[in-house]
């Protein structure tokens, strides 16, 4: 997984171990820990992205099946999300829907979920503006594609030094800048 926004860090995993190791290019650094670890803490704080349930509730939802490209993928929706998911099998093992749960903490439904969006129903956490109504997509793929990798795409780079935790990592020297930056405003 390569994050395309502006924290910019990759994350890599193979069989057999599943052993996670998330890096940043820009500042050399990596952090390396179990699959079980990401699990329980993730990439982020559950303060800062909540953790949906895994699983939806099929009683609240309409399945559906739907071609995406080539791909089978199942619709799920109801009256405040739709998830859309590519089924596991045949495309991987377990431990993909279990990576992806754990770092993006969206409703995988045993799948590889490719859209997430939900309705809000009250105000913005933080302006306290009305969000009741609006529509927001959290995850929205526009490809999909099989192909062959070399072994090397699930390694970080050489010379890379150890950080101190995966959040370390995760956030990079700028992200962690620009969070002291901000704490002027909360400190007067």
């Amino acid at each position: 997984m390569q994050s395309t926004s502006h924290l910019g860090f990759t994350l890599v995993a193979k069989a057999p171990d599943w052993k996670i190791t998330v890096f940043r290019k820009d500042d050399k650094t990596f952090y390396s820990e179990s699959l079980r670890e990401l699990e329980n803490t993730g990439l982020v704080s559950d303060f800062l992205f909540t953790r949906q349930e895994r699983m939806v509730d099929p009683n609240h939802f309409r399945l559906s099946t739907m071609k995406f490209g080539n791909f089978d993928v199942d619709r799920l929706t109801s009256i405040e999300s739709t998830i859309k998911a590519l089924k596991l099998k045949p495309y991987g093992p377990p431990q993909i829907e279990r990576i992806i749960y754990a770092v993006y903490k969206y409703p995988t439904n045993g799948g590889i979920p490719i859209t997430f969006s939900s309705a809000h129903f009250g105000s913005d956490y933080i302006s306290g503006i009305s969000n009741k109504g609006r529509t927001e997509k959290f995850l929205d793929t526009t490809k999909i594609s099989n192909v062959m990798v070399a072994p090397s795409m699930f390694l970080p780079p050489a010379g890379l030094k150890k950080a101190g935790s995966l959040r370390e990592v995760v956030s990079g020297n700028s992200g962690r800048t620009e969070t002291q930056d901000a704490r002027v405003f909360w400190d007067r």
